[in-house]
C-alpha cells in the first residue's frame, strides 16, 4: 500500500526544521517539545518533515505571520507610535544582532530583564527586529529617554544641579567611566559599586553626560563629598593626631593592606581590608600614607596596631625554650608544621 504524502501545509510548516538525511539513508528529526528535542527516524524526508508538523512546537511555527519587509517594519512603527532605536552596530539597531549563519532570518533580538537575556526571536529585517524590540518595556523606556547631550550641555546641567563631576585619569577623563570602543554613537559607559555588586548606569554619547549620570548617585555624591587628597606629610601628621599607627609592610606600597594600581596616575594606592571573610573596599588614594591612614582607621587596622610587634626567629626560639615548647619541624616550605608562607601582605 501507497505511503500517504504529508499535506502541503505539513511541508511548509517544518521545511526549516527537518534536518538532512542521515549517513544511513533515514531522515532524523529533532522537534522542539517542552523545550527538549524529540528524536524520530524515519524512512525518507518526508515521513520525517510529517512526525515534526505533527508537534505543538510546528504548530506554532506554521501560525506565525509572515516576515515583514523594511518598509511595512517602519510603517507598522509608525501606525504603533514605537520608535525604532538605531545603533552604530552591525545591524543598525540596538539589541537586534546579526546571525549570519541564517540566510532566511539572519536578525536576531535579545533584551536585557531583570539581569538576564531574553531571547524574542529571529526576523527576516533588521527593521522588523528592532519593531519587536521597540513593543518591549525596554524597548519603550529606551524611547523615552531624553536626547543625548554634547560635553558643554552635560557641564552646564551639572552647574545648574550643583553637582561635581569626578575627574579621574583613565582614558575617559572621569571616575567610573568607561571608553567602549565597539560602540560609536554612545562610546561611554558608565557604572558604580554598589553593595558589592556592579549598577550598569548606561552608555552615552560624551564622557560628560557618563560622568553626570554617575554625579547623581548615591555613591557619585559621596565621591564629591571626600576632603581633597592628603600629602604623605599630611597624612602622618593626621595618623598622629588622630593617635594612629599606620602598619608598614615591605609590600610595594610599604604599608599593610594597601595595593599599588599603576594604570591610576591620580590616585594609584589602593586600600582594602578583610571583614567577615569578605573584601571590603575603602577607596583609591594619592599617597600610600593617606591609604594607610584610612586603613589604620578601621577596626581591622586598630586591631592590626595593638598587635606586639614582630620577633626575629632568634627570639621566637628563645622564647619557645622559655616557655618548654617545641616547635615542630616540616619539609614544607615555611619549615614549621601548620605554618604556611603567605604571599600578600
Amino acid at each position: 500500500m501507497k505511503r500517504q504524502h504529508e499535506t502541503a501545509g505539513d511541508r511548509l510548516a517544518l521545511a526549516d526544521q527537518s534536518e538532512p538525511a542521515q549517513p544511513n539513508g533515514k531522515a532524523r528529526t529533532l522537534p522542539a517539545c517542552d523545550g527538549k528535542p524529540v528524536n524520530h527516524d524515519g524512512s525518507s524526508e518526508a515521513e520525517a518533515a510529517l512526525h515534526v508538523a505533527r508537534t505543538p512546537g510546528a504548530r506554532a511555527s506554521a501560525v506565525l505571520p509572515p516576515t515583514m519587509t523594511a518598509a511595512e517594519a517602519l510603517v507598522q512603527a509608525e501606525a504603533e507610535e514605537l520608535t525604532l532605536a538605531r545603533s552604530s552596530n552591525q545591524s543598525g539597531f540596538r539589541s537586534v544582532f546579526m546571525q549570519p549563519a541564517s540566510k532566511a532570518r539572519p536578525y536576531e533580538v535579545k533584551v536585557k530583564r531583570d539581569g538576564k537575556l531574553v531571547f524574542l526571536g529571529c526576523f527576516a529585517t533588521a527593521e522588523e527586529a528592532a519593531l519587536h524590540v521597540a513593543r518591549t518595556p525596554e524597548g519603550r523606556a529606551t524611547a523615552a529617554l531624553p536626547p543625548p547631550m554634547t560635553a558643554a550641555e552635560a557641564l552646564a546641567q551639572a552647574e545648574a544641579e550643583g553637582l561635581t563631576l569626578a575627574r579621574s585619569d583613565i582614558p575617559s577623563g572621569f571616575r567610573n567611566v568607561v571608553v567602549c570602543s565597539d560602540s560609536k554613537a554612545r562610546p561611554y559607559r558608565a557604572g558604580v559599586r554598589r553593595d558589592g555588586k556592579s549598577v550598569h548606569l548606561g552608555c552615552f554619547a560624551t564622557a560628560e553626560e557618563a560622568a553626570l549620570h554617575i554625579a547623581r548617585t548615591p555613591e557619585g555624591r559621596a565621591t564629591a563629598a571626600l576632603p581633597p587628597p592628603m600629602t604623605a606629610a599630611e597624612a602622618l601628621a593626621q595618623a598622629e593626631a588622630e593617635g594612629l599607627t599606620l602598619a608598614r609592610s615591605d609590600n610595594p606600597s610599604g604599608f599593610r593592606y594597601v595595593s599599588m594600581q599603576p594604570n591610576s596616575k591620580a590616585r594609584p594606592y589602593d586600600a582594602r581590608v578583610w571583614r567577615d571573610g569578605k573584601c571590603v573596599y575603602l577607596g583609591y588614594f594619592a599617597t600610600a600614607e593617606e591609604a594607610a591612614l584610612h586603613v589604620a582607621r578601621t577596626p581591622e587596622g586598630r586591631a592590626t596596631a595593638t598587635l606586639p610587634p614582630p620577633m626575629t626567629a632568634a627570639e621566637a626560639l628563645a622564647q619557645a625554650e622559655a616557655e618548654g615548647l617545641t616547635l615542630a619541624r616540616s619539609d614544607n616550605t615555611s619549615g614549621f608544621r601548620y605554618t604556611a608562607m603567605l604571599h600578600r601582605v
